[in-house]
């Protein structure tokens, strides 16, 4: 059974681009010992000292999506039973959206969340409840909506530059995307088709979706090269670029070492007595080695830089050369004997031996920057509609958290059927609430203030306390149209033991 089989639907890769919601996959740990450390990216005893790798849920937050049971719903998000599916969301340029196509694609986004959850065993219903959840799900409305309007601008941008994909090529990208998918996972087509089926899904729905994607990602592709053509640099700006990337080009030095972990000092010196008695390394570490991972491989450990592993064990593996073997090593996930098998010196190249290399990467980035510039310009300078004004107000947030505010207020005020409008309301001031408290933290952290600095922290103090009085009023009109909700209720405390403690 292919593992997270449900990834490869993302050969419908080009929705995820548009729709800017391209999350990490990387794997955790799993079935690994309490002492390895759940951010190794090799089962390695607990010694790596590598950042944990973080949930779904801590990179990106909950995040609803639809399951295959209706989730639960606030009355703005429900759609009624017979939507006008012609009816025009959003215009991008006089372009239309209509909403058919909008609540698809927003599906299909949010589908590929549930898929992604569920590969660390989440369910996302759990996500789905409450103030929070309601939040969730308006920023992945938000981000589903601009996602259309960047596809309706690359759409446009084609027509005018005569970009024509052809279902002839579609087909050719699909079937070596495909086939490229199927030799790693070292499956047949016909258990792939049998997997989709196990997971709920039509394998002709499958096609469908990932073909039309595929058309997506290549029309994004030949605009882009054809945004980005005629780029080049100078051998002054390829120098430049080696000397600011410089460490990237360097191979640190590297050691390969094997290891045996046991529990006690004891049981660490009857090791090392078995080894002086001519016992093999490989043999003991398979028989004793606390580290599961690294045992079934005679303790190998693989190739390891200076840092990566923690302190001790990381001085005891670089002061060894191959072949030798350490004394017992302890640390905090126990006691250790380290044999280093192999040594590679690090080695920092000159330009002139990957000139080529340097400069295909110089490129490249200068490519990215040029297109990231064209196309900020051909957002900043589309006229953009969005007919549902909770969506409209949730997209102005980030850039400008004044006009989403002025947004939500006006939807208040317009009654639209949205009973947590007063809860997006309330976190919006208790963002400019932690904003302006930073900034006043700043300024009197500060050396000696001047008249100046005093009269900025003292209205940054108003300012303060205006937002955190907004906020409360705002969670509280919140829970009057919700009624029991323990996030709002929480921030509410939150707040109001905040007045109590000035």
């Amino acid at each position: 059974m292919v593992k997270h089989l449900w990834v490869v639907v993302l050969l419908a890769a080009g929705a995820m681009l548009l729709f800017g919601c391209g999350r990490s996959s990387e794997e955790p740990v799993t079935g690994a010992p309490p002492f390895v450390s759940s951010g190794s990216t090799e089962d390695n005893g607990g010694v790596s000292t590598e950042p944990d790798v973080q949930t779904p849920a801590e990179v990106i937050g909950p995040v609803d999506a639809p399951a295959d049971v209706a989730p639960v719903q606030t009355p703005a998000q429900t759609v009624a039973a017979a939507p006008d599916v012609d009816e025009v969301v959003a215009t991008v340029n006089g372009r239309p959206i209509l909403r058919g196509r909008y609540e698809e694609g927003l599906q299909s986004l949010l589908e590929q969340y549930r898929r992604f959850y569920a590969q660390y065993g989440q369910d996302l219903d759990q996500y789905l409840r409450g103030s929070d959840g309601s939040l969730l799900r308006l920023r992945l409305q938000a981000e589903a909506m601009r996602g259309f309007v960047r596809l309706e601008l690359l759409d446009a941008e084609a027509e005018r530059r005569d970009i024509v994909v052809t279902s002839s090529e579609i087909e050719e990208r699909f079937a070596a995307d495909l086939t490229a998918f199927l030799e790693q996972a070292g499956i047949t087509e016909e258990e792939f088709v049998q997997q989709v089926e196990a997971e709920g899904g039509a394998y002709e729905a499958f096609l469908v979706s990932a073909k039309e994607s595929t058309g997506i990602q290549l029309q994004g592709e030949r605009v882009r090269a054809a945004v980005v053509a005629g780029t080049s640099l100078t051998d002054e700006e390829i120098a430049a670029f080696f000397d600011a990337h410089r460490s990237d080009y360097e191979e640190p030095e590297q050691v390969r070492a094997s290891h045996i972990l046991v529990g006690d000092r004891e049981a660490a010196e009857e090791l090392l007595r078995r080894l002086d008695e001519g016992d093999a390394f490989a043999d003991l570490a398979e028989e004793l080695s606390e580290d599961e991972g690294s045992a079934v491989r005679g303790g190998d450990l693989g190739w390891f830089g200076r840092g990566d592993m923690v302190s001790e064990f990381d001085a005891a593996a670089f002061a060894l050369q191959p072949g030798e073997r350490s004394e017992i090593v302890e640390t905090a996930y126990g006691y250790h004997v380290i044999l280093l098998t192999d040594r590679r010196e690090g080695t920092n190249a000159t330009l002139e031996e990957i000139f080529e290399e340097v400069r295909a990467d110089a490129l490249a980035a200068r490519e990215e920057a040029v297109y990231q510039e064209w196309f900020a310009a051909l957002e900043a300078d589309a006229e953009v509609e969005v007919h549902l004004p909770v969506i409209a107000a949730a997209l102005l947030e980030v850039e400008d958290p004044d006009a989403a505010l002025a947004g939500f207020e006006q939807a208040v005020a317009d009654e639209v059927d949205d009973p947590y409008l007063q809860f997006y309301i309330g976190q919006i001031y208790e963002t400019k609430l932690r904003v302006t408290r930073e900034e006043q933290a700043i300024l009197e952290a500060g050396p000696a203030p001047t008249e100046e600095t005093l009269d900025r922290i003292e209205a940054l103090g108003r300012d303060a306390d205006a937002f955190r009085r907004r906020a409360i009023d705002a969670y509280e009109l919140a829970l009057a149209a919700v009624g029991v909700d323990e996030g709002i209720q929480a921030r509410l405390q939150r707040l109001q033991a905040e007045g109590t403690d000035q």
